[in-house]
């Protein structure tokens, strides 16, 4: 049963509410009758989108940015007097149509405007009864009494109750508006007449021309509760009353000019850089790139890449002598190796043979004296062999000076903000992006002593984890924004696939602010990411 039937038991109800209740309440009441000037006429040759459908819609908009955006409280009250003009005037131009269905479906849209308007005009101290009895004026027996059935109607008294126990149960006012129209109900039990009449009418406006799309886009939006722009919503609620007088093409062109004044430049994404791992998006997940193909660079260099195999066997057999550390790193640099020459990857290879050069000096602490020998010997051709690749010459001599300190403050912000992006969005990063970042990352973190109060990590392995997160955000970075330019994040609030997906980039999000964050400014690498990140901030927040 709805909460209320009639608009006796809703002013009832609206009584001793604040008037910030009542404004919300019918602004919402009018946006849902929106549909409804789908068949909306006109006698002569007037034109019914320039006399009730553009008027009807500006007395939608106001009331709802009055309610999602009450600090313009002040600046909306004006812009709602002057509105209530053109939603009267809707009103008596459906009046004046010769078809009464279409007559009073247009007029019941005006009407629920009006009122919502005149609930913004009255919503100051001094006139807060006013407000709260233009709210229950815009009551739904009367708005669809002549246009739909009995169980529309009744739908529409549901969707308000749905409004007011949120109310009760403590949601702002300002979040209220925000949200779907339907609150609770899915496109399945919304009125099909309203599904209908939206569809007509969406297609009505835009034959007869494109430029309505500030409107469907808009309404689209209001009935999926997506994130809206404060500046564009106030700046669209207070054009000028001169140039609403000029008609929808004025109209639609300034509000064009507005989305556009309103709308985040998509920022350039710079080159991608060496890297001692690279990334790739597949199926929504960041996977780690497969090694290119690789050839002898010098002849005999295939036979050096066997024997470096059986030295590494060999050496893995006895464990890595007494520290654990060294049998994984072994075992990293075995893989790295390939299962075949074609296969190796010599930017990994580089990266552990470096870790692995690392030990050198403490080799006689590690090995006993015979594996010793052998590990000297494998560092010296590690080192040789990695040497010929010129993809791995050339990563090492592209990698920049930096403050030591500084990077490695931006190690730990990496770490961060990856584990930021994978409690958000867990599965995002796949598995082996994991291990691969999680390498790295170990490498780059020292092990603190009683000491050093501040170590630090062997610069390469600071600089090759942070090239690879670079690369790895990058990758991140290009997908996501693909989204958006594909129109995706229009429609984030429809469906459950939907959902996931702005879950997906809400994640890439977080990370990416974080990140830009902690190393803004210190990195000449990473400065992308701060515009990157403001870009993203302002199109996933709610």
């Amino acid at each position: 049963m709805p909460k209320f039937g009639d608009r006796k038991s809703f002013e009832k109800w609206l009584t001793d509410k604040p008037r910030e209740w009542a404004v919300v309440l019918a602004a919402r009441v009018a946006l849902r009758t929106v549909p409804f000037l789908a068949d909306a006429e006109v006698r002569g040759d007037d034109d019914p989108l320039a006399a009730i459908v553009l008027p009807t819609l500006r007395a939608t908009a106001a009331p709802w940015v009055a309610a999602e955006y009450p600090t313009h409280g002040a600046g909306l009250q004006a812009a709602a007097f002057d509105a209530t003009v053109d939603a009267a005037a809707a009103g008596d131009a459906a009046d004046a149509a010769y078809a009464a269905a279409a007559a009073n479906a247009a007029r019941a849209a005006a009407y629920a405007a009006d009122s919502a308007v005149f609930a913004v005009y009255a919503a100051d101290a001094a006139r807060a009864d006013a407000a709260a009895n233009a709210a229950a004026r815009a009551d739904v027996a009367t708005v669809v009494a002549f246009a739909t059935t009995a169980a529309t109607t009744a739908a529409f008294w549901r969707a308000l109750g749905r409004d007011t126990d949120a109310l009760e149960d403590g949601i702002a006012p300002e979040d209220l508006a925000g949200r779907s129209l339907w609150i609770a109900e899915g496109p399945e039990e919304r009125p099909e007449i309203v599904d209908d009449s939206w569809l007509r009418l969406r297609s009505r406006l835009l034959d007869a021309d494109p430029g309505w799309r500030v409107w469907t886009d808009w309404y689209q939006a209001r009935l999926d509760g997506a994130p809206s722009n404060e500046a564009l919503e106030v700046a669209r609620a207070l054009i000028p009353n001169e140039v609403w007088r000029e008609g929808p093409k004025a109209v639609n062109a300034e509000i064009a000019r507005l989305i556009e004044e309103h709308t985040p430049k998509r920022p350039d994404l710079p080159p991608a850089l060496p890297t001692p791992v690279a990334f790739e998006m597949q199926d929504g997940a960041l996977h780690r790139a497969p090694a290119p193909s690789v050839e002898a660079p010098v002849a005999g260099m295939e036979n050096v890449w066997r024997g470096l195999i059986d030295l590494l066997e060999d050496l893995g057999a006895g464990g890595g002598g007494n520290d654990h550390r060294i049998g994984r790193l072994l075992d990293r640099c075995r893989e790295a190796l390939g299962g075949s020459f074609s296969e190796l990857d010599p930017m990994r290879l580089g990266v552990h043979a470096d870790r692995l050069n690392g030990y050198a000096e403490r080799a006689g602490e590690i090995f006993l004296p015979t594996d010793e020998a052998d590990f000297l010997r494998l560092n010296a051709e590690l080192a040789h062999f990695v040497a010929q690749f010129p993809d791995w010459v050339g990563y090492r001599a592209s990698l920049p000076e930096a403050d030591p300190v500084a990077e490695q403050a931006a190690v730990g912000a990496a770490i961060s903000a990856i584990g930021e992006i994978e409690q958000a969005a867990p599965g995002l990063i796949a598995p082996d992006a994991r291990e691969s970042l999680g390498e790295l990352a170990e490498a780059a973190t020292p092990e603190p002593t009683p000491d050093t109060t501040t170590p630090l990590a062997p610069p390469l392995a600071r600089k090759s984890f942070l090239r690879a997160t670079r690369d790895a955000f990058l990758k991140l970075g290009t997908w996501v924004l693909e989204r958006v330019a594909t129109g995706v994040q229009k429609g984030f609030e429809k469906g459950v696939e939907k959902h996931v997906e702005a879950v997906v980039c809400g994640g890439i999000t977080l990370g990416f602010v974080a990140l830009a964050s902690a190393i803004a400014g210190t990195l000449p690498e990473f400065a992308w990411l701060g515009p990157v990140a403001a870009y993203l901030s302002r199109l996933f927040s709610s």
